[in-house]
């Protein structure tokens, strides 16, 4: 009743409500609202989403209860509710402790910003289990699209979300089992490139250093590797291949280990940037003669010899 007795005794109550409903430390709903302030859900909604024909006394009733129980209305699902989909792309990397992932996720989220959108950043941390969970995650909260790094060997079940109005676009690793944009790099020619570079400058002990098997850019650049090598005569390569390194600490004992085997290696193909770092610190301490020379292709690969 404005600034009667009357409405200063609801506002008392509701005082007291919103102590009640905080002290249980359960977040208040619009319906705790609704209660409180004694109108319909429907009007506490209209209220809280700033929509007209709401009487002012009510409105500032229901608004008083809101900030006293400390209720803040959740933007993304108002906007599903009402059939509008966020302006929000999702971008899921395999590995954000990776550089390479971190300068892709800045570029990207220049260009989604670029076109008034916003990019949320996940990481699958390389599991597969992860990445469906996330996946199906970001198309529940039906985002504009999905920018993806996968670490799956096959992705047919996400054809659905696609089916669903969710564009994927896969980047760095391809698309297995159905139909997407991909923009990838030259696994293959680049490693190829630089391991005829070492080659032509007369090594044929080569040992190579690799990510996890399963993974595309591991498998083509292990092919590159197999291929450049015995187009030159060395049928042997096998024996210097290691995989699984996924980080600088795991390169480097890789390394380690390879060069007490095998003393005779004289040059080492690094597959990604992570395991460079781990095969110089390796070579460094074990056979610094290794790093006379250098030399670094212009793809994620990088050779040392």
């Amino acid at each position: 009743m404005g600034a009667d007795g009357t409405e200063s005794g609801v506002r008392a109550d509701q005082h007291d409500g919103a102590s009640a409903a905080t002290s249980t430390g359960r977040r208040p709903t619009l319906a705790d609202v609704a209660e409180r302030a004694g109108v319909s859900l429907k009007t506490a909604s209209r209220v809280m989403n700033g929509e007209r024909y709401v009487a002012e006394q009510t409105r500032e009733r229901v608004l008083g209860v809101a900030d006293d129980l400390g209720f803040r209305l959740n933007p993304m699902a108002s906007l599903l509710k009402r059939g509008v989909v966020p302006g929000v792309v999702a971008f899921i990397t395999g590995d954000l402790a990776n550089p390479f992932y971190s300068v892709m996720a800045k570029g990207v989220e220049q260009e989604v910003r670029a076109l008034g959108l916003q990019l949320t950043i996940a990481s699958s941390d390389e599991d597969p289990d992860a990445e469906v969970t996330l996946v199906d995650e970001f198309a529940l909260r039906r985002v504009r699209g999905l920018i993806l790094t996968s670490t799956l060997t096959s992705h047919a079940s996400f054809a659905d979300v696609q089916e669903r109005g969710v564009p994927i676009v896969f980047v760095d690793r391809p698309p297995a089992g159905m139909d997407a944009d991909a923009f990838l790099l030259d696994n293959y020619g680049g490693t190829r490139a630089a391991v005829e570079h070492l080659l032509a400058a007369g090594h044929r002990r080569i040992a190579y250093v690799g990510d996890y098997a399963r993974l595309h850019p591991q498998r083509e650049r292990q092919r590159a590797f197999g291929d450049a090598m015995e187009a030159a005569g060395v049928v042997d390569w096998r024996a210097l291949v290691r995989e699984g390194a996924h980080d600088a600490e795991s390169a480097a004992e890789a390394v380690k280990a390879l060069l007490v085997d095998d003393p005779d290696a004289t040059a080492v193909f690094s597959a990604n940037n992570r395991i460079t770092t781990g095969v110089l610190h390796a070579m460094a301490e074990v056979a610094p003669s290794l790093r006379s020379s250098a030399s670094t292709t212009s793809t994620s690969p990088t050779c040392w010899a």
